[in-house]
């Protein structure tokens, strides 16, 4: 499969944040920041964070579910 248009090519890895490509599904999340002999990531998991325990279930999400879709 060649699909040149929907490839991202850099000439060089990003050396910031801010310069890396976010990757992810909300729950597990990388930064890449490329690299040819070496790959460099930095890795997230929503389990993680320590900042207090938080319920992920909206129970009046299903309410708005026909808006969102």
């Amino acid at each position: 499969m060649n699909a040149p248009e929907l490839s991202l090519w850099y000439s060089a890895p990003a050396t910031t944040w801010v310069e890396a490509l976010p990757v992810g599904n909300g729950r597990l999340g990388a930064m890449v920041f490329g690299g040819i002999a070496q790959e460099r990531l930095q890795l997230n998991e929503d389990t993680l964070w320590s900042g207090g325990p938080r319920a992920g279930d909206n129970p009046a999400a299903r309410d708005v579910l026909p808006a969102v879709r």
